[in-house]
């Protein structure tokens, strides 16, 4: 459930930084040469931090999602351990708790930069207006041109020191198609001729179940033991 807001000035912020689960998909989009999604998030914020810059860093929602049991657990944890280490700068501001995206982008400043690894909110701030900043690294071509993208740590560097002024405004039509491929056309995922649909009709499933049953990563029924990540994390 998605908590309510603190009253505090919204608008002063240069960035938001969005987390990513640190357990799920490492590395699922191909490689931009950051290892997870912890290291990733690490170098953003200590750029950030050396540049002095005012910095809004927004936790998952997924992070406070018991269903996700023993994945929730870790991903809050190690989270946590971000906060408290960055918990002596005043310009950062963790927003550490379940918070509808939606209604924080109606309260920050236009010019304020988002930056994601490879989320869904970076279509969202493009629809909105806002300049975004993501990896090529993520389920889409950069081609589509909606967000500014990176390859590797060199020019993911170089646009965190690039101004707001100089950062290109989004594409709207490329947005706009991305949008059109992802949700609408016949072969995307959502639509009737995708290729686990049709597997689906001819085995006589429902796709729903079919999808349950796929186990991407082998082994992931050890990985999600509570004694195997005791050993990974601190």
């Amino acid at each position: 459930k998605y908590k309510k807001y603190k009253k505090i000035d919204y608008k002063n912020f240069d960035y938001i930084v969005y987390a990513h689960s640190f357990l799920d998909t490492q590395l699922q989009y191909g490689n931009d040469e950051f290892e997870n999604t912890y290291d990733w998030l690490e170098f953003t914020l200590n750029k950030l931090q050396k540049d002095n810059k005012k910095v809004l860093i927004k936790a998952h929602p997924n992070f406070y999602e018991r269903s996700l049991g023993i994945l929730y657990y870790w991903d809050n944890k190690i989270f946590n351990n971000i906060k408290k280490k960055y918990i002596k700068n005043k310009n950062f501001y963790f927003l550490n708790k379940p918070l509808f995206n939606y209604e924080l982008l109606k309260k920050v400043n236009k010019k304020c930069i988002l930056i994601s690894h490879h989320g869904t909110v970076v279509l969202e701030g493009s629809y909105l207006g806002f300049k975004t900043i993501g990896s090529e690294a993520t389920f889409y071509h950069k081609k589509f041109d909606h967000t500014i993208s990176w390859s590797n740590k060199s020019e993911y560097t170089k646009l965190l020191e690039t101004t707001y002024d100089e950062l290109k405004k989004p594409n709207i039509k490329g947005l706009y198609e991305l949008v059109y491929r992802m949700f609408f056309e016949k072969d995307s995922y959502y639509g009737n001729k995708f290729w686990e649909k049709t597997i689906c009709d001819e085995i006589g499933i429902s796709h729903k179940t079919f999808t349950k049953k796929i186990i991407v990563t082998p082994g992931m029924e050890y990985i999600n033991s509570q004694k195997y990540l005791d050993t990974k994390v601190g």
